[in-house]
């Protein structure tokens, strides 16, 4: 097994099991009652800001873990393109090892956060995911 393997093997390790369930699966709602589903301005308000931390938060803890993996990353399929998000953008390089030679260079497709309101809610179900490959292998899918 190469050397790229293996790191796209510990990669994978990583992010798979740090696949982050927020909240408790006992977790219950009261979906269904009139209360629930008049939701007023400023509780949408306040859910957008829990939703954006949960995202910041995920976005933050995954950029400084790949930025401490010797590698030379690409994002190749992320969350939009530089100037529309500040998250993990299309083409943002991560790894300590960006622009070495002799690096691995692996393209990645990202999603730090996925399910944010269950996350930022305490329920249950939200998922880190991540795909790895060797650079160029991936497809370049911007946003359009």
């Amino acid at each position: 097994m190469n050397k790229s393997m293996k790191l796209l093997i510990a990669l994978l390790a990583v992010f798979g099991l740090v696949a982050a369930a927020c909240g408790d699966d006992d977790s219950s709602t009261d979906a269904g009652t009139d209360d629930a589903a008049e939701e007023s301005s400023d509780d949408a308000a306040a859910d957008d800001a829990a939703d954006d931390a949960a995202d910041d938060a995920a976005v933050e803890a995954m950029r400084r873990t790949f930025d401490a993996v010797p590698f030379d990353g690409r994002v190749a399929i992320g969350e939009g393109e530089r100037d529309e998000a500040p998250m993990l953008y299309i083409g943002e390089e991560l790894g300590s090892m960006v622009g070495q030679a002799g690096a691995p260079q692996i393209d990645i497709a990202v999603d730090p956060l996925e399910c944010t309101n269950n996350c930022a809610d305490n329920l249950p179900n939200s998922i880190a995911v991540l795909a790895a490959a060797p650079r160029g292998t991936l497809l370049h899918a911007p946003d359009c």
